[in-house]
């Protein structure tokens, strides 16, 4: 099942909510957590929170809608072509995909991802956007989450034993793949947000001497997103700039890239001093 049939979930979900909040959440979680409990080793209920943590719509009488303009452009042919294209180019698993709307309410998802997010595991890839999001911008989520399933299996660790120099390359990757595959227009506002230069400054600055910490230091996650200290996207925009100035150095394609050791990318970069 490479792109679960959440087209009919989302049927399922219209056909049985009122109108009212609190019963249609528990709509949301009775048959997204059902369908979702044979990939998460998890509850209903705390598959709904992941769902919700990670960009779920929230019930409004504006679904029908936004499901209909979903299905209407094709979303999940579009993924399945997609996700077909990416496997045969990378060699890479065969996982399910999962495709629901995103929370449009949330500022931070519509105004600095375009109202759009993923989630990747080694195993599985949940998709979150918008009745408006373009085909190019669909194609650009999937090349980018699934470019974090690659890596993730080559990786071969538990998540919380990822290093803060193998998150910063993660999305470095997965971004240097969306440029390399679809161009400029697509790619995230964190890539471009500070030049190379500051990127380095900051390197030597905060990220040197901590590229060991693990995902479950709180540091990581600071350094990833920022903080009071730490300027917004730092981590992400500095792995943009390592993985991309490592390409260029080598003239390496992707698929060498994803099976790589992060010291070795990181050797021949513009991070390497």
């Amino acid at each position: 099942m490479p792109v679960a049939p959440t087209d009919q979930w989302l049927g399922l979900y219209l056909k049985n909510k009122i109108g009212l909040a609190e019963y249609d959440f528990t709509i949301q979680r009775d048959i997204f957590g059902k369908k979702l409990s044979s990939f998460f080793s998890h509850t209903w209920d705390e598959i709904h929170q992941f769902l919700l943590q990670n960009g779920l719509f929230i019930p409004s009488s504006s679904d029908e809608k936004i499901i209909q303009q979903m299905t209407d452009k094709n979303v999940w042919g579009t993924a399945k072509e997609e996700l077909n294209q990416l496997r045969c180019d990378w060699n890479g698993p065969d996982i399910p995909l999962f495709i629901f709307p995103s929370n449009q309410a949330n500022d931070e998802l519509r105004l600095d991802l375009r109202g759009k997010s993923g989630v990747a595991k080694h195993d599985k890839v949940v998709l979150f956007i918008g009745s408006d999001t373009s085909k190019q911008d669909l194609q650009a989520l999937i090349t980018h989450e699934y470019n974090h399933v690659c890596r993730l299996n080559y990786l071969n660790q538990p998540e919380e034993d990822i290093t803060l120099l193998d998150g910063m390359i993660l999305e470095g990757l997965a971004e240097v793949a969306v440029l390399n595959r679809l161009g400029e227009g697509p790619i995230a506002k964190w890539t471009s947000i500070y030049p190379l230069e500051y990127a380095l400054e900051q390197w030597e600055k905060n990220a040197k001497l901590n590229l060991h910490v693990h995902k479950k230091d709180s540091f990581f996650h600071d350094f990833m997103y920022g903080n009071n200290s730490i300027p917004k996207w730092m981590g992400y925009n500095i792995g943009f700039h390592l993985v991309s100035s490592f390409a260029v150095n080598t003239r390496e394609d992707m698929n060498k890239l994803l099976h790589l050791p992060a010291e070795s990318i990181l050797e021949k970069s513009a991070f390497s001093g």
